[in-house]
């Protein structure tokens, strides 16, 4: 299985991604694509990493088939369509593996694109608290979470996801290639029809409370809310023993949220887990702290 990391200036974060994956996924084969990092800090992580590192052209180099996130993607896809790769993995650096892979697992998340009315991405996280609610829209649908046809949820994928298992052949087939911007991605999917799926028993995740940027620059308001709302690598424990277990045995209509099955030992104590940074972390932190970043935001 090939497993493609998109980096830009996050070391500590990409450090715990790569590690994450060498750990519960030792037989795949990782590629950090990294968007021309400049921090001097990453540029040590990534050097010091024992996988494969590409980085992007510089800006309007001749060929130059990189540029931002889904630059990177397509250049990843390409690379993987070459190698005779059916099925690949994409994550982000503020990602991590939370238990073990076997290849039993993938074997029964690729299955699902035998199915005819399967989108080209799976997403393979655990169900989100958004903004203090649960995301209860997705629903059980020949052995993966979808979200119905006409459910308009904010914030939620019902087509595309950037992160997840691509079957190239099947994207091929029906985007070509990705455009920049995760939201032009998803009403060109939409308007195909496709319905994105998630895994029943997924094995990812995003660290909570992270550390915020907004482009490629920290304002002094992001600086503010990451300083007084505790954003951080926050790692999270690995599921393992009589909790996976339970997990894997569990009622496949309970929902994976992260809040129930996962911990991250480092994380402030909140209402619910925060994913984006910024005023996110302090609106899930509750109190003062929300008080602040409404008015921030």
């Amino acid at each position: 299985m090939r497993v493609f990391i998109f980096s830009y200036n996050r070391g500590a974060y990409l450090r715990n991604a790569v590690e994450s994956v060498r750990r519960h996924m030792p037989f795949a084969q990782v590629t950090v694509m990294d968007d021309r990092s400049d921090d001097p800090d990453t540029r040590a992580v990534l050097a010091a990493l024992p996988v494969e590192v590409l980085t992007a052209p510089a800006p309007g180099a001749e060929h130059a088939v990189t540029g931002g996130l889904h630059g990177g993607m397509n250049r990843a896809l390409d690379l993987a369509e070459a190698e005779g790769q059916t099925v690949v993995l994409m994550l982000q650096d503020d990602m991590m593996l939370v238990r073990d892979v076997a290849q039993a697992d993938l074997d029964a998340a690729v299955a699902q694109f035998d199915r005819a009315d399967a989108s080209f991405v799976l997403g393979v996280t655990f169900a989100k608290t958004r903004r203090g609610a649960r995301d209860i829209g997705l629903v059980l649908d020949g052995g993966v979470y979808r979200r119905p046809e006409a459910a308009a949820v904010s914030g939620a994928h019902c087509a595309y996801g950037d992160t997840g298992l691509f079957h190239i052949p099947r994207l091929r087939a029906t985007l070509g290639r990705l455009e920049q911007g995760e939201k032009g991605n998803e009403a060109r999917a939409r308007a195909l029809g496709l319905r994105m799926g998630s895994l029943v028993f997924p094995f990812a995740h995003w660290l909570p409370f992270p550390v915020s940027w907004r482009g490629r620059k920290r304002v002094w308001r992001l600086r503010l809310l990451d300083l007084v709302c505790g954003a951080g690598v926050h790692v999270i424990a690995p599921l393992q023993g009589e909790r996976l277990r339970r997990f894997l045995d569990r009622d496949p209509g309970d929902l994976p949220f992260a809040e129930d099955w996962l911990t991250a030992p480092t994380a402030p104590q909140a209402l619910y887990w925060s994913l984006r940074g910024g005023a996110q972390n302090g609106l899930a932190r509750g109190g003062w702290r929300s008080t602040l970043a409404r008015r921030l935001r």
